[in-house]
C-alpha cells in the first residue's frame, strides 16, 4: 500500500491503464514530466522513493540515468521496443509482462479510502526544488465528477471549449483519453439530448408573447385590477 509508481511516458493509453491500475492496486501514481533529463528525473525518483518505474521507449536513456541514481526502485517496465539499461538491483520487465501479471493476479481492487493517497504531481521547480502536490482518492472523484461529466462529456460546445482547465490530477488524467474517444462520448451524449428546433423555439415564443401581451391588455381594461 502507497508505494510510489513513477510514470516517464508518452501521453497514450498504457499511460493511461498504468495510472488506473495504480489507483486500483492501493499504489500511488507518480507522472512526471518528460522534459526532465536524466539526472533531473533523477532527484525526483529519489524524492518520492519510486519503487517501481514504468516508461516508454522514447525516454528509455533518460530513466535508465535516473534509476541509477534512485536507490529504491525494484523494478522497472519499458512499453516499447528496445531495453533499459539497469543497475543488479533492479528486475527489468516488458508491458506485455505487466498485463500478462495483471491478468494472473489478484483483480479484486485495494481497499483504499478517500484520504488514500491516489496521485503525485511535482512543480516545475522554477522557484527551488520540485515539490510533490498530492492528491486524496476523494480529489479524483469529485473532478470526474464535475470536470469530467460536466466539460469533457458535456454536450454543450461553450462549456467545453470556454472554462478554464483546472490543475487537478484527474483532468491531467482525462487528457491522456484519444481525441476521437472524446468526439464518439460528445456526440453519443448529444444524440440522447433532445434537440429544440427553431421553429419550435419560434412558436413557443410567439405564444408566450401573445399570453403576456393579452395580459396586459386585460389589466388595462376598465374596471379591472391588475394582481
Amino acid at each position: 500500500r502507497d508505494d510510489r509508481v513513477m510514470l516517464v511516458m508518452s501521453d497514450e493509453l498504457p499511460m493511461l491503464t498504468g495510472i488506473l491500475g495504480a489507483f486500483r492496486g492501493g499504489f500511488v501514481a507518480v507522472p512526471v514530466s518528460t522534459m526532465l533529463t536524466g539526472a533531473e528525473l533523477g532527484k525526483i525518483m529519489a524524492d518520492c522513493g519510486a519503487r517501481v518505474v514504468l516508461a516508454t521507449s522514447e525516454f528509455a536513456d533518460a530513466v535508465s540515468e535516473a534509476i541509477a541514481l534512485s536507490p529504491d526502485v525494484e523494478h522497472a517496465v519499458l512499453a516499447g521496443p528496445g531495453a533499459l539499461d539497469l543497475p543488479d538491483r533492479v528486475e527489468g520487465h516488458t508491458w506485455h509482462d505487466l498485463t500478462d501479471a495483471g491478468e494472473a493476479g489478484d483483480r479484486d481492487a485495494a481497499p483504499t479510502t478517500d484520504d488514500s493517497w491516489a496521485l503525485w504531481l511535482y512543480t516545475s521547480g522554477t522557484t527551488g526544488l520540485p515539490k510533490a502536490a498530492m492528491h486524496r482518492h476523494a480529489n479524483i472523484r469529485h473532478v470526474c465528477e464535475t470536470y469530467g461529466a460536466q466539460v469533457v462529456a458535456s454536450p454543450s460546445p461553450e462549456k467545453r471549449t470556454t472554462m478554464p482547465m483546472q490543475k487537478t490530477s484527474a483532468c491531467v488524467m482525462l487528457s491522456f483519453l484519444p481525441p476521437d474517444w472524446r468526439l464518439r462520448r460528445s456526440c453519443a451524449t448529444q444524440a440522447r439530448t433532445p434537440r429544440t428546433t427553431s421553429a419550435s423555439r419560434s412558436s413557443r415564443t410567439r405564444s408566450g408573447r401573445r399570453r403576456r401581451t393579452g395580459r396586459r391588455a386585460s389589466c388595462r381594461s376598465p374596471g379591472r385590477t391588475c394582481g
